[in-house]
């Protein structure tokens, strides 16, 4: 059963391959160290607003408040790549509210609608 690594959250997850197995081993090598890195759902989903995401990393340090593991919706979609993401403390105020690229976000589904 084929396993992978997720290169952008590092989650690990089954795949269910339905086809020629052989196939899918060719287009999705296995990398040096063993592993075979796909992109998970959480990170490949289209992001539509009001969806929950987390944060994966802060690489813009002019971002200030936003930390690794924070949970936000998404309020706007300015493009593809960059997303418009609200946190709130849990009195309902706004602790942050930024825009993020989309490689520093992924989908949460147990708090999305």
């Amino acid at each position: 059963m084929p396993y992978a690594k997720c290169p952008n959250c590092g989650d690990s997850f089954h795949l269910r391959v339905t086809e020629n197995l052989d196939e899918w081993n060719a287009q999705f090598p296995q990398s040096s160290d063993g592993i075979r890195y796909i992109e998970c759902f959480y990170c490949w989903k289209e992001f539509e607003e009001f969806d929950v995401v987390e944060v994966l990393r802060n690489s813009e340090p002019e971002l200030e408040g936003v930390s690794l593991g924070d949970v936000g919706a998404i309020v706007l979609k300015h493009s593809e790549n960059e997303f418009e993401v609200e946190c709130v403390n849990s009195d309902g105020t706004t602790k942050w509210l930024n825009v993020l690229p989309r490689k520093n976000i992924k989908y949460v589904a147990a708090r999305s609608r």
